[in-house]
């Protein structure tokens, strides 16, 4: 019934089928011949060139850590506040010398 449009069909799946084994075989063809070929002993293109190495750099010193003072807070809830270059912290701990906290205005 449909004899001539499957024999249509049939031919050009067939050239198609071809037409793919022949790439598939040129390109493994091609990929055999550049393994396979024998390398040039040439020159290398970037000239080698021996260059010392560097001398390790000298181990930074860490700063000593500075003692904790050890102190016995009668009240531990107490919260310090120290106005230090400008910025207002809070801390268990009172504040360095010299950064105490401001006076405050009264009213």
């Amino acid at each position: 019934m449909f004899f001539r449009s499957d024999s249509f069909v049939d031919l050009t799946l067939r050239i198609l089928t071809g037409a793919i084994l022949i790439v598939l075989v040129v390109a493994l063809g091609l990929l055999a011949w550049n393994f396979l070929r024998p390398k040039a002993p040439g020159a290398p293109a970037v000239p080698i060139v021996e260059v010392a190495p560097k001398p390790a750099p000298a181990p930074a010193v860490a700063p000593a850590p500075e003692p904790e003072k050890s102190e016995v807070l009668l009240n531990p809830g107490q919260v310090y506040r120290c106005v230090i270059k400008g910025r207002t912290t809070f801390s268990e701990r009172p504040c360095p010398d010299g950064e105490a906290d401001p006076p405050k205005a009264k009213r």
